[in-house]
Order: C-alpha cells, then structure tokens, then sequence
C-alpha cells in the first residue's frame, strides 16, 4: 500500500511539474497571391489577452518563425 501512495504522489509531482510550461512558437512560409515566396517580410504576431507582439522578417524562400 505504502508503495502505490508513493507511486501516485510521484506521478501527480511529475504532471504539475511538467503543467506550467507555457513556451510555443509559430513556423511558416509567406508568399505573395501567385505564390512566389516573400524574403525579408516583417511579420507581427499579437497575443491578444495581454496586447504583447513579436516580430520576425521571413527569411529565403519565405520561411519564418516566432519564437
């Protein structure tokens, strides 16, 4: 018994630890309306709750990412 209540307090340790990772990015391509990729593009990316932005500027053959 004593072996399984350790068991599950390690468990619930381990997902509230891994719970407040709060990281993503966003990846992609632009292209203009033919589909010709757009080097040197500035891209905004809001988040709205908090009104907080970040830029980026695409780089060859368009790709860009926010970290």
């Amino acid at each position: 018994m004593r072996k399984l209540f350790l068991s599950v307090i390690v468990l619930m340790a381990t997902l509230l630890g891994h719970s407040q990772v709060t990281t993503s990015s966003i990846t992609g391509t632009i292209s203009d309306s033919t589909g010709f990729p757009l080097e040197g593009a500035t891209i905004i990316a809001t988040h709205e709750p908090s009104g907080t932005f970040y830029t980026t500027i695409s780089g060859k053959s368009g790709f860009f990412n926010v970290a």
